[in-house]
């Protein structure tokens, strides 16, 4: 399972999209750096605290779900995450899902065809919503979704 993140404009076209931090592939360091800086600049902003973070309750409110819900995305108790919002456990699952929001609100236009989009069934899916499958930590068959979805808006 890779996060979807977008990489910087001298990465483009060189790497298959997604990329994930800390992979060099044909770029070097400072690129992938790059990347990361720019995934928390167009990211769904509203997530991430002053030092760059992903905070549980924060995601929620962008989702529209319950901080359960995303404790459950990043296998945390409930407690777990209201005592710690900004828990290790989920920096990971928390930017994929930034990531996500963020490339769904550019392809769809707003933030409200984009929880349309993430909480309407799909066949694809087995009947099961995108955020269903996010939660369930299924983001290679939401990342395929979204690629099907890019693709035939060009």
């Amino acid at each position: 399972n890779r996060p979807l993140i977008a990489a910087e404009p001298s990465c483009a076209g060189k790497m298959p999209f997604p990329m994930q931090p800390g992979d060099r592939g044909p770029c070097s360091t400072a690129a992938v750096d790059a990347a990361t800086q720019y995934l928390t600049a167009i990211a769904a902003q509203e997530v991430f605290d002053e030092r760059g973070r992903v905070v549980g309750h924060a995601l929620a409110r962008a989702l529209d779900v319950s901080p359960l819900q995303i404790a459950k995305a990043a296998r945390l108790s409930g407690r777990g995450l209201r005592n710690n919002p900004t828990s290790p456990r989920l920096q990971e699952t928390g930017r994929k899902i930034a990531a996500l929001i963020a490339r769904l609100d550019h392809l769809l236009g707003s933030r409200r065809s984009t929880l349309i989009w993430l909480k309407s069934p799909r066949a694809e899916l087995h009947d099961r919503s995108p955020l269903d499958a996010v939660i369930g930590r299924d983001f290679e068959s939401v990342e395929t979704l979204v690629h099907a979805l890019a693709t035939s808006r060009r």
